[in-house]
C-alpha cells in the first residue's frame, strides 16, 4: 500500500470518527440540556430541589441513548463500509 493511500484512509477514518463523535456528543448533551434546564428552574420555583432535576437527568439518559442508536443506524445506512 502506498503512502498516499494510507494517508487517504487515515483522513477518511478521522473524518468519520469526528462526525460520529460530534453527533453522539450533541445528542447526549442536547437531551440533558433540554430536559435539565427547565427541570432545574421548576425545582427552584416549587422548592423541590433536587427531585425534579434528578428525575429529568435520569430520564434523559435512556432518551439520549435511543437517539444515539438512531443516529448510528442512519449514519451506517448512508455511509456503508468502504
Amino acid at each position: 500500500m502506498s503512502q498516499d493511500s494510507q494517508k487517504s484512509i487515515m483522513v477518511r477514518a478521522f473524518r468519520h470518527y469526528t462526525e460520529i463523535t460530534s453527533r453522539v456528543l450533541a445528542a447526549t448533551v442536547g437531551t440533558i440540556a433540554l430536559l435539565g434546564t427547565p427541570a432545574y428552574f421548576l425545582d427552584k420555583w416549587l422548592g423541590t430541589s433536587p427531585w425534579i432535576f434528578g428525575g429529568a437527568l435520569i430520564l434523559s439518559l435512556p432518551i439520549s441513548q435511543f437517539m444515539v442508536v438512531r443516529i448510528m443506524q442512519r449514519y451506517t445506512k448512508n455511509n456503508p463500509q468502504e
